[in-house]
């Protein structure tokens, strides 16, 4: 059904008023208008309106839309299409035939000119906030619809939306990303037809536009046309007729194709082609207006005026330049104009990559081997190994894919080959050889550019290395990026602006338990700068205390989620052993943040961090025999759990962690200890959970930029900032670590001094938004509530190692046989006896042997001054550890441990050790 058939159901049915009684019984009716509280009509008010005249309607209380054909079908309790057959028989309309009672188009359908009382729409979505938003009006100063500019993509690409009022199927009405219908009015028109004396000139894109009129202002009036390049055949240039124009293109081939694409539009529009401006040569490539804001008046003049050329002269000046002329349909803008490096018998277009060969006249014909797609660059490693392309193909979508892929990937077969590649959009021809020969040429194409390949992200000399961009310091004269077959997507996605990102990250000021893990992302990075060894931070507490608020927080510098139903950076603890390999290497230079360690066994959980700490995986052979290089990486890691490394590893194996681990692996209560769960100051919100949702809903709206800027920041600074470093995390050992501590406490207070210097660097570098003492004040505190979970400042391990021997003892008294010449009891697995003493209390003496398996995982020999010093062994006359006992069972003395039952009640002794124990 046509939509001009649904206009005159809707003009006839607004205008009548029997109808409009009926359904808005309330309503205020007047020749133009009906308004009452809302669409159910039965309540007086004025948020509701009905336009008479159109028969759209709006709701202002909500900012929806919809028109008075959806209204009656509510009513009556019909479908749309019963609703317009309806109204077809009331009001005598003849219906058509043959057709569905709904709008034939499928989709979102604008309408034009925007209503006036249509509230202006929400902006800030998906794409983050909005840059800059031009709206387009029409000659009457009516509204048609929005072109919105967004941050710019992972990728890096511009990010511009159109926006626009639409009919929806169901009748209803609401602003969609819907470009406006052709033909669209020029940027500004009211404006233009409004001019009488300046000149135009176009640009291409409205900020140029905007910037155009203000350096050039009294020398011409600024407009450009909506949708870009391609749409300038979409656009309505009639109003220029007999006005005299300039254009000025952007800097590129796609700008030159542009420019003559508007001079031939305005050919035919009957306006007066005044002159093109010629881009300086010197100028960036893509400048255009906006490149030169800067700009006087005065320099304006000087620049552009002498700048203007002819067209015929421009089109000479562009085929020079960019190989192309008023007929060419390249564009610089993609990279499948050239053949340069293609194999003679292959052509690469923007239509795709064709495979050209001769028929048995000798005819040249062309199969379509693929979709776009070409070899750009040869890429190999600083050695000259593990030579690989970069590629670049098109999606279906128009969105270009850049990969660097080694060149074994390719020699497993056609099949695999485009396997690989389907991933990414790519599409082959119907031929029956397109697989085959998508795979020779992509191993036959031998392009002229060089690229330097590496296998992870991280640092790599002076160059630091994302998978979809490397930072190098000025004077490299290579480009280095990262080669692998990896799928896996990036999640180093941004979203948001640097700015946007600082809002939540203000939010963080006064609560330790957010300061120090947003810090880590910093600090992961500059473990490089110092040779600082991996390790990380272990969040511990119950259920809903704030733990995974605190990793989406610390995750955001570097990534965020790409959509409600996945956590983005953020990774779980549950997988394997190898799997935590891959991910370390994903994160190599930068945070790894695993969430939830209940999810794992205890038994593996000391293997992991090991794995993560000691920088390096395990060594192996590939399919041909042949030694692969381990995986290497350096990263801070954040974790949470419900309990803490020792707790969880005691529970799934009895064991109990050696100190190494505890160090490499820092448990810090989640709980601030304020009643507010992991939050100290929740900055003015109702109650913690409110300020956790606020908190949670930026982060998810602005992530990943500032780990970008950071990055940057060192690449630029390296030397400067590694000096900084280390005097700012020896400032913070000589002012804070404990007195007494051991030498293993030292290497956990280095760990939060590193945590406190990355954060002061970041705010140096402009990047975090806080008072320059935020991180030293949040890294003590912090560190003092790891101290007091762990009971001092003392070797964990020696720790640790005594509450094993004591619940050892607590846990197998029926190992240890009475020492009686009479006892008669039968002992499996025996450890030693029982002795009773006149005055004091029993002593468990052990054989020497089965001490080791008393202190699984621990040294004896490093326990035995700690068990001493307790009282918990007696040594023998000699000094020695095992004394000479009698023991009446044998008729004999033998040399046992002798271990008095006291040490039964040690565990609270054990908790309550002081620092320097």
């Amino acid at each position: 059904m046509s939509n001009e058939h649904l206009n005159l159901i809707r003009q006839r049915t607004a205008g009548n008023d029997d109808i409009i009684k009926e359904l808005l019984p309330a309503g205020q009716l007047t020749d133009t208008e009906c308004r009452c509280a809302n669409e159910d009509g039965v309540d007086k008010g004025r948020s509701f309106r009905l336009d008479r005249e159109t028969g759209l309607c709006i709701d202002h209380e909500n900012g929806s839309g919809t028109d008075i054909i959806h209204v009656y079908a509510n009513r009556h309790s019909m479908s749309y299409g019963e609703a317009v057959t309806a109204l077809e028989n009331r009001l005598g309309i003849e219906g058509q035939t043959n057709e569905k009672a709904k709008p034939k188009k499928k989709g979102p359908t604008p309408i034009v000119p925007i209503p006036d009382d249509v509230p202006t729409p929400t902006f800030k979505g998906r794409h983050g906030d909005p840059l800059a938003i031009w709206v387009y009006k029409d000659k009457e100063g009516k509204r048609v619809g929005f072109v919105v500019r967004y941050p710019e993509d992972a990728e890096g690409k511009k990010v511009i939306r159109p926006k626009a009022w639409c009919l929806l199927a169901d009748g209803r009405m609401g602003w969609r990303e819907k470009a406006m219908p052709a033909p669209r009015p020029l940027y500004r028109l009211p404006e233009l037809l409004d001019n009488k004396v300046l000149p135009i000139m176009i640009t291409e894109g409205e900020k140029a536009a905007d910037a155009a009129n203000k350096i050039g202002a009294g020398c011409f009036f600024a407009t450009t046309w909506a949708g870009g390049a391609s749409a300038v055949k979409h656009t309505d240039w009639s109003h220029l007729k007999g006005k005299l124009v300039f254009i000025w293109p952007d800097k590129d081939n796609a700008g030159a194709k542009a420019a003559l694409d508007v001079a031939e539009a305005l050919k035919q529009a009957g306006a007066e082609l005044a002159g093109i401006i010629l881009p300086d040569a010197a100028w960036p490539d893509k400048a255009d207006a906006a490149d030169f804001i800067d700009w006087t008046n005065e320099q304006f003049r000087k620049e552009i005026y002498s700048r203007i050329v002819s067209l015929e002269d421009f089109i000479k000046e562009a085929k020079e330049r960019y190989g192309s002329d008023a007929d060419s349909d390249k564009s610089s803008d993609t990279p499948f104009y050239d053949d340069e490096g293609t194999p003679p018998d292959y052509k690469v277009k923007e239509t795709g990559l064709f495979f050209v060969e001769k028929d048995k006249d000798g005819n040249r014909i062309r199969h379509k081997v693929s979709s776009p797609i070409k070899v750009t660059a040869m890429s190999r490693s600083l050695g000259q190994m593990n030579w690989g392309r970069e590629i670049v193909l098109l999606t279906p979508d128009d969105f270009i894919h850049t990969l660097h892929l080694p060149t074994n990937a390719f020699s497993k077969g056609a099949a695999d080959c485009y396997a690989l590649l389907a991933h990414y959009g790519l599409t082959t021809g119907s031929h029956k050889f397109s697989k085959s020969r998508l795979q020779r040429y992509l191993e036959a194409a031998q392009p002229t550019r060089r690229v330097v390949s590496v296998g992870r992200i991280g640092w790599h000399g002076d160059t630091y290395v994302l998978p979809d961009r490397s930072y190098s310091p000025d004077g490299i004269e290579y480009e280095v990026v990262l080669q692998t077959t990896s799928t896996t997507r990036n999640a180093f996605n941004t979203r948001g602006t640097l700015e946007g990102w600082q809002e939540p990250a203000k939010m963080c000021i006064g609560n330790s338990r957010l300061v120090c893990p947003l810090c880590a992302a910093f600090a992961a990075p500059l473990l490089e700068l110092i040779g600082e060894e991996s390790g990380g931070i272990h969040l511990v507490g119950i259920s809903s205390i704030g733990k995974t608020t605190i990793l989406n927080v610390a995750s955001s510098p570097c990534g965020g989620s790409t959509s409600e139903a996945v956590k983005g950076y953020t990774n779980q603890w549950l997988a394997t052993e190898n799997a935590i390999e891959g991910l370390a290497v994903m994160r190599c230079d930068a945070l790894l943040c695993l969430d939830e360690m209940g999810q794992v066994d205890g038994k593996i959980v000391a293997l992991i961090i090991y794995k993560i700490s000691n920088n390096q995986g395990k060594a192996r052979f590939s399919v041909a025999l042949v030694t692969m290089e381990p995986h290497e990486w350096r990263t801070f890691f954040l974790s949470t759990g419900e309990v803490t490394l020792e707790q969880k590893m005691f529970e799934d194996s009895g064991k109990r962690p050696k100190g190494g681990v505890g160090i490499r692996s820092i448990d810090l209560p989640a709980d601030a200890e304020k009643g507010m769960g992991a939050f100290e100051y929740i900055h003015g919100y109702s109650t913690p959970a409110a300020f956790a949702q606020a908190l949670s809903k930026l982060c998810k709206e602005q992530y990943g930029t500032a780990f970008r800027a950071f990055i940057e920041y060192l690449v630029k600074n390296k030397a400067d900032v590694t000096d900084r470093l280390q005097k700012y995390i020896q400032e913070f050992v000589d002012k804070h670590l404990p007195k007494g501590s051991e030498g293993q406490f030292m290497r956990v207070c280095r760990r939060f001094a590193l945590l406190a210097a990355a954060g002061r660097i970041a705010i140096e570098a402009g990047i975090l938004p806080w008072p320059i003492d935020e991180p030293e004040k949040a890294a003590v505190t912090c560190m003092k509530a790891h101290l007091k979970m762990r009971g001092g400042a003392g070797a964990s391990e020696i720790r640790n190692g005594l509450k094993q021997i004591v619940e050892f003892f607590q846990s197998n008294p029926a190992k240890f046989e009475r020492m009686d010449k009479d006892a008669r009891e039968k002992v499996i697995d025996r450890f030693g006896y029982i002795k009773s003493t006149p005055n004091g209390p029993d002593i468990f003496c052990v054989f020497p042997i089965k001490m080791p398996k008393i202190c699984e995982g621990f040294s004896f020999d490093s326990l035995e001054p700690a068990l001493r010093k307790k009282g918990w062994l007696i040594p023998g006359k000699d000094g020695k550890a095992a004394a000479t006992t009698w023991v009446p069972q044998e008729g004999k003395s033998r040399r046992l441990v002798n271990i008095p039952s006291s040490i039964l009640d040690g565990l609270d002794e054990i908790d309550d050790m002081d620092e320097d124990e």
